[in-house]
């Protein structure tokens, strides 16, 4: 329903864990994921949304 760029971050890689956190709602709608960086990630999905948000 949202219009606007999405990136999903997560801090450790959700595949390495719990089979139940291998699947997200937000994957199918994200732009981008990010995953198993730590909390670089969310510098990493900072830049990129600040990328998405220039092209318009």
């Amino acid at each position: 329903a949202c219009s606007c760029p999405v990136i999903e971050v997560h801090i450790s890689n959700i595949h390495k864990r719990e089979s139940f956190r291998h699947h997200s709602y937000v994957s199918a709608r994200a732009d981008a994921v990010i995953a198993g960086c730590g909390v670089e990630g969310y510098v990493l999905a900072v830049q990129h949304m600040a990328r998405l948000c220039a092209k318009g």
